[in-house]
């Protein structure tokens, strides 16, 4: 795990379920009305968080394979 240590993915990939897990718990504690729905669907932790997902983990993947 040197290699995805030392650039940097292994934290991404933490800061990422991390963001996720957050986001579940606002979202069970919540009213979860419609205006909240889509406010959390169009948020932009969970763009980030897509964001991350296609850099990061592709990367990590491609260095677990090497």
């Amino acid at each position: 795990m040197g290699g995805i240590l030392q650039k940097g993915l292994y934290s991404a990939n933490v800061a990422y379920w991390d963001n996720l897990r957050s986001m579940t718990t606002d979202f069970n504690n919540s009213v979860r009305d419609l205006k909240f729905i889509k406010q959390t669907l169009n948020s932009a932790t969970l763009i980030q968080n897509e964001i991350l997902k296609d850099f990061y983990f592709s990367k990590a993947f491609n260095e677990l394979l090497d």
